[in-house]
């Protein structure tokens, strides 16, 4: 009988043991053990794309009709456990952990301009009982400042600086959230349609080369003749086109037709057009590039545009083909400004 009481009794410790780690594990505690104080940390969810736990990531586009981007992070707030007193937790921000984020992670951000960060919250309360404060902790960068950000990549911690009520502390290691903005830099419009296209389609190609690795047929005039069933077929679902167009030009923007393309709505287009130009062949200027979505479809024609017209003699376009069976450029124009 003792043996058997002995064994239930290990049973239930057992059980009673693995569902308290269970609870610990689902409740993403970051707690010391001993520790008396309630631990406040930052409970962010960071995209794929970054390693670094609390990390949000933002873009801004420099174009020449304006920068955007739209910058407003929240950092929520949680503890260890319900508190037994109203609790005000503060953050600000901490560039001195800058240089300890780049070595850890092997990147190279620097701190955030001068006045481009606004702290839109930079306390919130935790209520007696809970463990979640009500609101986020916020931060924003103003329309009027995305201009600042000339480099490529920034980054601003957001670290718990205060926690007034319950014992309470911040998490040295789950107490900082970071803001990352890249910047990329775009000349091509989206969304663009023939009317909206800038100069005026080129007529003469008499003299004009092109050439393509992935294609066999490299004669320029098959993608220049008006007709869209002869053209270039890839043999790959990548491929790289690029014009020489003999002398310099005011360039303004591509029209261009897949194979098969008037029947786009079966998907037969070009998922992707990657832009770039050149005044001697060797050195190129990526304009940027544009999907599918951004591009609107009249008859089978993508449309490329650029916000204004830049001196070019060479263009290097690469598109990526949405069909395995509509892979081919069958069309292809360009604008300028005569």
């Amino acid at each position: 009988m003792k043996t058997d009481l002995y064994k239930y009794f290990c049973v239930c410790f057992i059980v009673i043991a693995t569902l308290s780690l269970q609870s610990c594990g689902n409740d993403d505690s970051y707690d010391v053990v001993g520790n008396p104080n309630n631990l406040f940390y930052i409970k962010a969810n960071s995209p794929s794309s970054v390693s670094s736990p609390n990390t949000l990531l933002f873009t801004v586009v420099h174009t020449p009709a304006g920068d955007f981007g739209d910058i407003k992070a929240e950092f929520p707030v949680r503890c260890l456990r319900n508190v037994d007193e109203t609790t005000k937790v503060t953050a600000q921000l901490d560039n001195s952990l800058i240089e300890a984020y780049n070595a850890k992670y092997g990147t190279s951000y620097v701190q955030f301009p001068d006045d481009a960060l606004d702290f839109d919250l930079s306390t919130v309360t935790v209520e007696n009982g809970s463990y979640i404060a009500r609101d986020s902790l916020t931060a924003s960068v103003p329309n009027s400042a995305l201009a600042k950000f000339t480099g490529s990549g920034y980054i601003a911690p957001i670290r718990i600086t205060s926690v007034v009520g319950s014992k309470g502390q911040s998490s040295e290691d789950y107490g900082v959230g970071y803001i990352i903005v890249k910047t990329s830099t775009k000349l091509i419009k989206s969304s663009v349609t023939s009317s909206d296209m800038l100069g005026t389609l080129v007529t003469d190609y008499s003299d004009w080369s092109a050439s393509c690795a992935q294609s066999s047929n490299n004669d320029f005039g098959s993608l220049v003749d008006g007709d869209t069933w002869s053209g270039w077929d890839f043999d790959s679902s990548t491929a790289t086109v690029v014009v020489d167009m003999q002398s310099e030009k005011e360039f303004t923007g591509i029209r261009s037709f897949c194979l098969y393309g008037m029947y786009s709505s079966y998907g037969y287009y070009f998922n992707n057009i990657v832009l770039a130009y050149s005044t001697d062949g060797a050195n190129y200027i990526d304009a940027g590039s544009v999907s599918n979505s951004e591009m609107v479809n009249e008859s089978g024609y993508q449309y490329v545009c650029l916000y204004g017209a830049v001196k070019a003699r060479y263009l290097k376009i690469i598109y990526t083909c949405n069909s395995s069976w509509g892979r081919g450029l069958y069309e292809f124009d360009v604008y300028t400004n005569k």
